[in-house]
């Protein structure tokens, strides 16, 4: 656990805040360049990377609020230090998608030509994030007795749930292989069954079955369980889930529409 990386003053530079800006840069890096003239302009790619940017922070930041409105009651202002981490990746995700639906059609491209060519930079930017996750020390898992389990230091969050000296998962660091091999499946993938959409909807598919698996491993807040049935599943399960079958029905619509150009315009 390392939370801060200097500091000078008052002044500090969190590890958590370093990985993410270092996983949005090398994202739009990355995205720019499978950008292609004539089907998506690299420059929009910038100008979209701003937009998403900004939305994917201030909604993980609400989602993250809203679930854990108690810790804010009596410092209303800590909910913009969001240099101390305290984010939703869903809550981050679904606003960003939105807002770059948005951007895209104001632009006039092509929707899913342009999220195919972002869903690998999304891959990577989990790998790194994730990391930034481990060293701010949350994000982490149930205990565990496996040889590669971790100990979190006194006065970490892990601490003050499990007790000092608790063995548990690291399920940051799970996560972020997890998203570096997405990085390099995705690439693999997109040279069959090719079609506007395809990369990112295969994307989103596998890491909501990641998600739904680390879960499982990953310690959750009592109050973001929810019993279904006989089951105990987390929200972002449950999100998963209703991601898995919209991924479906977008791959078989957008497949039917590549061999049916008459169904849709495109865009």
């Amino acid at each position: 656990m390392f939370p801060t990386v200097f500091r000078v003053g008052p002044l500090a530079l969190h590890s958590w805040g370093l990985l993410l800006a270092i996983a949005f840069l090398v994202g739009i890096a990355i995205a720019y360049r499978r950008a292609r003239p004539g089907s998506v302009d690299p420059q929009k790619i910038i100008d979209l990377a701003v937009v998403v940017i900004v939305a994917a922070v201030v909604g993980g930041r609400i989602a993250f609020v809203v679930s854990h409105l108690a810790e804010f009651s009596g410092a209303p202002l800590e909910v913009f230090a969001i240099w101390r981490g305290g984010m939703t990746f869903y809550g981050g995700a679904i606003l960003a998608f939105f807002a770059g639906i948005v951007y895209v059609k104001v632009k006039g491209l092509k929707v899913w030509a342009v999220a195919d060519v972002i869903a690998p930079s999304l891959a990577l930017g989990l790998f790194l994030a994730r990391l930034g996750c481990f060293l701010n020390g949350c994000c982490f898992g149930e205990p565990s007795s496996l040889p590669w389990s971790v100990v979190f230091p006194s006065g970490s969050y892990a601490e003050q749930v499990f007790g000092s000296g608790a063995h548990i998962h690291p399920t940051q660091i799970y996560s972020s292989l997890a998203g570096l091999g997405m990085f390099l499946l995705l690439l693999w993938m997109e040279k069959w069954w090719r079609f506007d959409g395809s990369v990112f909807w295969r994307f989103v598919i596998l890491y909501s079955l990641w998600r739904i698996y680390i879960d499982i491993l990953r310690y959750c807040e009592p109050n973001s369980l929810h019993k279904i049935g006989g089951l105990t599943l987390t929200e972002s399960q449950l999100i998963s889930l209703g991601l898995i079958l919209v991924s479906i029905v977008m791959l078989i619509f957008l497949s039917r529409r590549r061999r049916n150009p008459s169904m849709s315009s495109g865009r």
